[in-house]
């Protein structure tokens, strides 16, 4: 099927829409060529069946070098399972996420805890409840409270927190301090209460923003180097947003039931507009959430 379609790469429409050859790692895409064929196959059909030939190889290398750069595996929201096993590279970049992810939230909740510490009084009566697997516990000693938090104090104005636990994100809670006695200080409360009410994006999230700012692209590419422009004044067009669906879909990159056309109504067209809506919808989710 690859063979039926001979063009030839648009270097100055990859170059335009970020395509660089230091995009492309030593670790390749595919695990064989058979592999690599096999997609090449599944991609140029859907390229023919948008009318696409001339663009072809241009769309072709663009998503395969993009695909490198943003998708990690796959969309989170639609599946927890990936579509294939991660290659090292992959696993590391999640890791990573996930890691990132966990520290953030420890300094939300050491930023809750100092914001408890701070706002208790002396004449306060305070307890502490423990939980685990092996049970739960209550701690009402004023002191241990008091000591606790004297712990997490020195600790966090000597920056000798363990750097497992918080990362960079122990920067966040503490500013230099003119005291020659400690390195640090805690933030003032306000930044404290920031912290707290500071939303963190789930890996899930992050995956799920990185899917459509690439589907994104592609799309613009559709819109402005095809014939598939859209008429005036319509932002989201049906034909190349079920175009950006299919392309997706060759890669696995989320992961639905297959769509048919609906048991009530045999309306031809109904399963692409729903291939649209989909895709309508995550751009248009993503607009509000980044467009100014």
């Amino acid at each position: 099927m690859s063979s039926e379609i001979n063009s030839i790469p648009n270097y100055d429409l990859l170059i335009k829409y970020g395509y660089y050859p230091q995009l492309w790692t030593d670790e390749p895409t595919f695990k064989t060529l058979k592999e690599e064929e096999n997609y090449k196959t599944k991609f140029y059909k859907v390229i023919k069946n948008h009318g696409l030939e001339e663009h072809a190889d241009t769309l072709w290398h663009l998503t395969v070098a993009l695909h490198e750069k943003t998708i990690i595996n796959i969309n989170k929201e639609y599946s927890a399972e990936p579509a294939r096993p991660l290659r090292p590279s992959e696993e590391y970049k999640l890791l990573h996420d996930h890691k990132s992810f966990l520290k953030q939230t420890n300094a939300r909740e050491l930023a809750s805890l100092l914001l408890l510490f701070q706002n208790t009084s002396a004449q306060s009566s305070t307890n502490i409840k423990v939980s685990s697997s092996a049970g739960t516990m209550q701690i009402n000693s004023k002191q241990i409270f008091d000591w606790l938090y004297m712990i997490i104090k020195e600790k966090l104005e000597l920056d000798n927190f363990p750097i497992g636990i918080l990362g960079e994100d122990l920067y966040e809670l503490i500013q230099p301090d003119s005291n020659p006695s400690s390195k640090f200080e805690i933030v003032p409360q306000s930044k404290l209460k920031e912290i707290v009410n500071t939303k963190i994006l789930t890996l899930g999230q992050v995956k799920t923003i990185h899917l459509t700012a690439f589907l994104r692209l592609i799309y613009m590419f559709l819109i402005s180097e095809t014939q598939l422009t859209p008429k005036e004044g319509v932002k989201y067009a049906n034909k190349p947003l079920i175009a950006v669906y299919d392309i997706a879909a060759v890669f696995k990159w989320f992961k639905v039931k297959p769509i048919a056309p609906s048991s009530e109504n045999k309306i031809p067209n109904d399963s692409q507009n729903l291939k649209a809506k989909l895709i309508r919808v995550h751009f248009t989710n993503f607009d509000k959430k980044f467009s100014r």
